[in-house]
């Protein structure tokens, strides 16, 4: 302790004595070294918390920050209220322990309400029990989409009747809270309609209407016609057609003029008449004898269309039977046949860098128009990949023009910069932790430095602390052998003496 003590002694005199401007290069060097230690002392021991569950109902959420009371597991509330965060460490403990006690629940009453057994139930309550456990299983389905929040479902199931005329048709009401950040294509509204008619008895697909938390209609408002939908999926065959067919010219072309660099746009003419043609064919040289019959009578004679054999009074007539070969055939040809192709295609030039004195782009590039060959090349391309058929009156179209790209090329600009500013925020951020790190170096080396001066100065005062301590010593053991030979002496000269002083020590003891 005292050593210590002497040492901030040392280092106080020696701070008094330093210069104003070195005073101050000390503080801040300390005050630097302070902070990056407690910067990185609070980085070390500090928490990370992350997401427990999200987008949950505040009653939910009630519910569950008391458990996590109960199980002394901290938590925070995000800023929105609707998510809960817990240490990373105790993530899954958390989970474990909220699903043992069936948490989080979507709020919904399933099946689970026939668990509990009531004698005294009416057949109307098991109605309704029934209707509101299938209202909830589906509305639970339906929330485990990704883009579904939250999920509403209302059945009306009518009362079985006696006569099928008199039987009403179940319909069912879907209303869906959806996610701010995407939304429902047209196959998924297909699949929950589908996935709803599917759990119902007696319920069809044109029966069921889903609305979104604005009130947008997301099923088709003519579902119940089906002319109307039979021409609607005519529409979106077509354009599956259409963009199927793009997609395979321009993945050909983007791969010899390059990405962004040629448009594609095909029409297709799509023939959806379902036709049944039946054609019966005869074949009159390919005959064979089907039946024959023969007659013999006496005394008389045959008629005109009989072969007539007389023999003296007696003839005979035959009759013969010819079957003829007949084919018939029925053709059936498919729906979606493609009548005729219109294809149009419009390709960039070539970009070369420019001379001085040139009209560039601001890339330094020159632009040049590609030949009517290239163009040609290129056609025959397009052709193979659309399946162009001349005799069915297929046309395609393609020309070169210029592109504008001064768009592109701002937004180009845009990244760079943004890219530039990113790489600058790292470099300044790294540059603040290295002066840190650096001032924290300084002042450690410094430190260590003094601390050694220091204990080096110590050894060295032990150490001539005890060549002293050696050297008193052994001026002790010198002096000691001279005593005694003064004693010595003294005795010889003096023995009457020297035997009076034994004699009055003796007595003194």
């Amino acid at each position: 302790m005292d050593l210590l003590l002497k040492y901030l002694d040392e280092l106080r005199q020696k701070f008094v004595s330093f210069s104003p401007n070195k005073k101050l290069s000390v503080i801040a060097l300390s005050a630097a070294g302070i902070g990056v230690v407690a910067t990185l002392s609070i980085w070390a021991l500090k928490t990370n918390y992350t997401y427990l569950y999200t987008n949950l109902d505040p009653a939910l959420a009630g519910q569950i920050t008391s458990k996590l009371e109960s199980y002394n597991i901290p938590f925070k509330v995000s800023a929105s209220g609707t998510g809960l965060l817990v240490p990373e460490k105790s993530l899954y403990t958390a989970r474990m322990k909220l699903a043992s006690e069936g948490l989080p629940n979507s709020g919904r009453v399933g099946y689970e309400i026939f668990d509990k057994t009531n004698l005294g139930m009416t057949d109307f309550v098991q109605k309704i029990n029934y209707r509101r456990a299938l209202e909830g299983e589906l509305a639970k389905s339906i929330m485990e989409l990704d883009a579904v929040q939250d999920a509403r479902v209302h059945l009306v199931i009518p009362e079985h009747r006696l006569f099928a005329k008199d039987q009403e048709e179940a319909t069912a009401s879907i209303l869906l809270s959806l996610q701010f950040d995407g939304g429902l294509s047209a196959g998924q509204v297909k699949g929950i309609t589908h996935l709803v008619a599917s759990s119902v008895e007696g319920m069809k697909s044109s029966q069921i209407t889903i609305v979104d938390q604005f009130g947008n209609l997301l099923t088709p408002e003519h579902q119940d016609d089906p002319t109307i939908m039979a021409s609607s999926k005519q529409v979106e065959l077509k354009r599956d057609v259409e963009k199927y067919l793009e997609r395979q010219a321009s993945s050909m072309l983007e791969n010899v003029v390059g990405r962004a660099n040629a448009i594609v746009k095909v029409s297709a003419e799509v023939d959806f008449d379902q036709v049944q043609q039946t054609i019966e064919t005869y074949d009159p040289d390919r005959t064979v004898v089907r039946s024959e019959e023969r007659t013999a009578d006496k005394g008389a004679t045959g008629s005109a269309n009989q072969q007539n054999a007389t023999t003296g009074s007696q003839s005979e007539s035959i009759i013969t039977n010819y079957e003829v070969s007949r084919t018939l055939e029925t053709i059936v040809k498919g729906v979606g046949y493609i009548k005729q192709l219109s294809v149009a295609v419009i390709v960039d030039g070539d970009y070369v860098a420019g001379k001085e004195g040139e009209s560039v782009n601001e890339n330094g590039m020159k632009y040049e128009p590609r030949s009517r060959e290239d163009l040609d090349r290129l056609a025959n391309i397009v052709k193979g990949a659309v399946g162009f058929r001349a005799d069915r009156g297929d046309v395609l179209q393609i020309e070169n023009l210029q592109f504008d790209n001064s768009e592109e090329v701002t937004r180009v600009k845009e990244l760079k910069n943004l890219e530039w500013r990113h790489w600058i925020d790292i470099g300044v951020s790294y540059l603040i932790k290295a002066v840190l790190l650096l001032g924290l170096f300084i002042i450690l080396r410094k430190s260590y430095k003094y601390f050694k001066a220091q204990i080096e100065r110590n050894l060295e005062y032990r150490r001539k602390l005890s060549e002293v301590e050696d050297t008193t010593k052994l001026a002790r053991e010198i002096r000691k052998p001279k005593l005694l030979d003064q004693i010595k002496v003294a005795a010889d000269e003096n023995p009457a003496e020297m035997a009076k002083v034994i004699k009055t020590l003796m007595v003194e003891e």
